[in-house]
């Protein structure tokens, strides 16, 4: 709430502002005063711009050449951690080590789910850098990822 002293019939505002706590929230001003009535302004939509990218699902479960039993997903936030729900576009993973494959994702709604990840040539901690298909959204960094080497099997049989 905020109160200005009104002047000749108006009332000046100043250093008024709103923080999303949501995007695309619709937001609308009334004005009140005793022995008067309330107007209220046309709504406007309150409108979050993302300026980085999140792991809200760390990778996890690599085995070598084989798809993660726990897929990323990166989402769009800005920098109160709100998701940007009209972000859209093309998400790309690198490894720091080894060779990655399914590495790119489409970001929609916010969020870039991967479905096909898996590492190869690597046998020890890597992490995964997620980037942005446009600029100023910033990259991040996965935890470390263990990557496990398929334990082999081998069958006997009397000759």
């Amino acid at each position: 709430n905020a109160t200005a002293a009104m002047s000749a019939g108006v009332a000046s505002f100043s250093g008024l502002s709103y923080a999303a706590t949501a995007d695309s929230q619709s937001v609308a001003l009334t004005a009140a005063s005793s022995g008067l009535s309330s107007a209220t302004a046309t709504a406007f939509v309150a409108d979050v711009i993302a300026t980085k990218l999140v792991f809200s699902t760390q990778p996890a479960g690599a085995v070598h050449a084989t798809a993660l039993t726990t897929q990323p997903v990166v989402q769009a936030q800005n920098a109160s951690g709100i998701l940007d729900t009209g972000m859209s576009g093309t998400v790309t993973l690198a490894a720091s080590a080894g060779t990655l494959s399914g590495g790119t994702a489409t970001m929609s709604a916010g969020v870039a789910t991967f479905s096909a990840l898996a590492m190869s040539g690597v046998s020890s901690a890597t992490t995964l850098t997620a980037s942005f298909s446009s600029s100023g959204v910033s990259s991040v960094t996965s935890n470390s990822l263990e990557v496990a080497i398929a334990p082999l099997s081998f069958a006997f049989s009397n000759v």
